[in-house]
């Protein structure tokens, strides 16, 4: 819809957090983690990495996926989580104009990532 409407950088924004809501479900229904135990542990060990809970979520999701495929799983998911998440900084933060060749590269990136999620996780 965003898409539809030029909204580029709303869109980007949509399609990075589609995914951490879809990583948060996971947590919650697959891995039994309730609101409170996940920000314990993401306190606890946001100590260790700088970028607090995003860098917390996205390390913990690609240390749930190092098992399968020899880690090939993870090595994906963080490189496009990484893309999506730095393209997201910038359409939050900095002046610039995305383009919709751009926004629509961040959605097709944003259903990889719950594709991977879906299918190697939320069984």
């Amino acid at each position: 819809m965003l898409l539809k409407q030029d909204l580029n950088s709303p869109s980007v924004h949509c399609s990075y957090y589609a995914c951490v809501q879809y990583m948060l479900h996971i947590l919650h229904t697959k891995q039994g983690m309730t609101k409170e135990s996940i920000d314990k542990e993401q306190r606890e060990l946001s100590m260790e990495l700088s970028g607090g809970f995003h860098a917390w979520l996205i390390n913990k999701f690609w240390a749930l996926l190092l098992g399968f495929e020899r880690g090939e799983t993870a090595r994906l998911f963080a490189s496009y989580i990484g893309e999506l998440k730095g393209l997201r900084v910038k359409a939050d933060y900095e002046n610039i104009e995305i383009s919709a060749k751009k926004a629509k590269q961040a959605y097709e990136t944003s259903e990889k990532i719950i594709k991977i999620l879906k299918e190697k996780l939320d069984i």
